[in-house]
């Protein structure tokens, strides 16, 4: 997801404005409660991205962009678990090299297994994967170009408010690669001179 992102936000930093439809789609594979990454469910998810740069003076150079997804799940004992998730990111060009974004994401389930309420052994079984999670989390980044189609980056989230999820933080170091597909255009990322 970073990846996607991170190539959306360096199209804006040359004046495009974008909406961008999504779907993407996932395959099931096999889960035991939290050993195994994800939830092993098969969700087909549905939205769109829009976005838009700033530029004007130096103080007001940079970015905006929002990714609304819907996402319908394969339902669990009987437990429904689509969801919504809302991603917002407002980023600053402090430099023509450096960029600080913040950003914020949401998440609600419209159904599933409340951790407080457990109807018996079965929805233990599945709390996990039925979970009724609900969260925002927020937080902030910086990065730098080191080629004419590589950036570096760094950033800091943590989940500040939530409902049958996990609680915590994360760093993240890492960079991004952007690239272009036949016939759809694209601009290369810029470097200070």
């Amino acid at each position: 997801m970073r990846r996607r992102i991170s190539i959306v936000k360096e199209q804006y930093r040359h004046g495009a404005s974008d909406f961008r439809p999504n779907q993407e789609t996932y395959r099931s594979y096999s889960t035991i409660g939290h050993t195994a990454v994800g939830r092993g469910l098969n969700e087909l998810q549905l939205g769109g991205s829009v976005g838009r740069i700033f530029s004007g003076s130096k103080l007001l150079s940079g970015y905006f962009q929002a990714d609304y997804r819907y996402a319908l799940v394969e339902n669990v004992q009987d437990h429904s678990v689509d969801r919504s998730n809302l991603e917002l990111e407002l980023g600053w060009f402090v430099t023509p090299r450096w960029t600080v974004r913040g950003f914020a994401s949401f998440q609600e389930t419209h159904d599933g297994i409340d951790w407080n309420h457990i109807g018996g052994a079965h929805e233990f079984h599945a709390h996990d994967r039925a979970a009724d999670a609900d969260w925002t989390r927020v937080g902030v980044g910086l990065s730098v170009p080191v080629s004419q189609t590589a950036s570096l980056f760094v950033s800091y989230a943590r989940t500040v408010d939530g409902v049958n999820t996990h609680d915590g933080s994360a760093i993240t170091i890492g960079t991004s690669v952007g690239f272009q597909a036949p016939g759809f255009g694209g601009t290369r990322i810029r470097t200070a001179d």
